[in-house]
């Protein structure tokens, strides 16, 4: 051998280059899979860029895998629809359309909307093809799936869609109709002026929002701090404790209802209308429908700091 010649490798050598060449892969998996695709699952489905005449999306992307723990996120108030706009298919209206349908939609009615998403197997009956002209439960016209998406379909996987805007309504009534290449029907005239009227007259304000699981723990804090209500002593005979007796059935209950009702502290009135329009069900007995207003006068005086936190 001449002394310029690398001496061969031994078998443990080449086997533990393997090693780390495999090691060394694995690695760069992980790092282009954190790199690229975990942000992608985070940032969900892309909104269009709202252009010239184009209001922002009013519909809280998750900023997760899960829509139950999008971001907290106040209501806003939402004008009234023009009519001309949203009844018309335009270019943005299905732009629109077709990303709340990815969002919305494509689970149970596929991304074409040939009734064949991930879920459609457990769904009896199966859901809506959209490219079918057949069978359609409310119709295929601009006022028909309006309807159906205002109300659902009752004995279906189909819910009620009421609680998006209307105008994102109407964005997904014209993405579904482009599905199917055919004729959608006659549109009624008298009901297309109807649907136009409403969007016209009716404006909107969206609830304010949390994710579900603060609000587990806001109704949890809430009924740990209103545990219980403190039952008069037994040496109390006065009106308050006497109509205390008689009237709660259930002080921790009682005691929660009201701690999710303050406005019974403002006045009589109040505490009368309050407490007799939830019971039983909230604690106290069906008894407080017969009581006279001065027995609602000590009933209220007897419950002042009985409260237990």
């Amino acid at each position: 051998m001449s002394a310029y010649e690398k001496p061969p490798l031994s078998e443990e050598t080449k086997k533990l280059a393997g090693q780390v060449l495999l090691i060394l892969g694995a690695a760069l998996i992980f790092v282009l899979f954190a790199w690229i695709i975990v942000p992608s699952l985070r940032r969900g489905p892309e909104e269009p860029k709202a252009g010239a005449g184009q209001e922002a999306s009013t519909t809280p992307s998750s900023g997760w895998l899960d829509p139950a723990e999008a971001p907290a996120r106040r209501g806003i108030e939402i004008p009234p629809v023009d009519p001309k706009e949203a009844l018309a298919p335009s270019p943005a209206m299905l732009e629109r359309g077709k990303v709340l349908f990815t969002r919305n939609c494509t689970a149970c009615h596929g991304p074409l909307g040939h009734g064949d998403g991930p879920a459609a197997g457990g769904l009896n009956p199966k859901p809506r093809n959209f490219a079918n002209p057949e069978g359609w439960t409310n119709g295929s016209r601009i006022t028909d799936i309006y309807k159906t998406l205002q109300a659902g379909v009752v004995g279906t996987g189909m819910a009620s869609y009421d609680y998006l805007p209307a105008k994102d309504r109407m964005a997904l009534v014209h993405y579904v109709r482009s599905l199917g290449a055919f004729g959608h029907g006659q549109e009624d005239t008298a009901a297309l002026a109807a649907l136009g009227n409403m969007l016209a007259s009716k404006g909107e304000r969206t609830p304010n929002k949390i994710p579900v699981s603060l609000a587990m723990e806001k109704l949890a804090a809430e009924a740990a701090a209103a545990a219980s209500l403190r039952a008069p002593e037994a040496a109390d005979v006065s009106p308050g404790a006497l109509l205390f007796r008689r009237v709660v059935a259930d002080p921790a209950r009682a005691a929660r209802f009201l701690a999710g009702v303050p406005t019974w502290r403002t006045g009589l009135s109040a505490f009368a209308k309050t407490v007799a329009a939830g019971a039983p069900a909230n604690g106290f007995n069906a008894d407080v429908g017969s009581l006279t207003t001065a027995q609602w006068r000590d009933l209220q005086a007897g419950m002042a700091g009985r409260e237990t936190h």
